[in-house]
């Protein structure tokens, strides 16, 4: 998760906010710029302050008072089903024939060509253990966190984003269920 917060999401945002710049400055400047906008933004936002101050509990073994561990407890079990709200409205009234590809190979890039690219990236690096590099595998090919169509929105494509994800959360029904047997029987 911290790999994912502070490197992966501001480097993707960066390069995704990189493309939309003015075509007048060098692609390298506006990289540099969107990444140093990136960074600041994630240095505002709020569910980093929170990862950072859960971290700092853990460290220090401290916890929550009585009430306020039930209150946050109650909001985590609430999550869940308010992002499939919040995802089934961005599906509402999207017409669905003109983006069938575009979900497909997206849908198919999560599930398929994330994987094996995690696989192959597995195989390069020092050994580590196998059980590791398994779970490794495993956890690249389930569908996108709820984030996915939040972060989409900052470019209008918030509808897509949602489909795919879906897409990708039906469709890994199978394909985590064979990648499951195939880990089994690999191991």
């Amino acid at each position: 998760m911290l790999v994912e917060n502070f490197v992966s999401l501001p480097l993707a945002l960066a390069i995704s906010d990189s493309a939309a710049g003015d075509a007048a400055a060098s692609r390298g400047a506006r990289l540099r710029a969107a990444l140093a906008q990136s960074l600041r933004s994630v240095a505002r936002n709020p569910m980093i302050w929170g990862m950072a101050a859960g971290f700092v509990f853990s460290l220090a073994g401290w916890r929550l008072a009585e009430p306020v561990a039930r209150t946050v407890n109650l909001f985590a079990a609430a999550t869940g089903a308010l992002s499939l709200f919040v995802i089934g409205g961005s599906l509402v009234g999207l017409r669905l024939r003109g983006l069938a590809r575009d979900v497909s190979v997206i849908a198919a890039g999560k599930l398929l060509l994330h994987p094996l690219c995690v696989l192959a990236a597995v195989l390069l690096l020092p050994p580590m253990a196998r059980e590791l590099q398994m779970i490794v595998v495993v956890m690249a090919a389930v569908p996108m966190l709820g984030i996915y169509p939040i972060l989409a929105q900052r470019h209008g494509h918030e509808g897509v984003a949602a489909a795919a994800q879906l897409a990708a959360t039906v469709a890994s029904f199978f394909t985590l269920t064979a990648l499951i047997w195939a880990v089994r029987q690999y191991l």
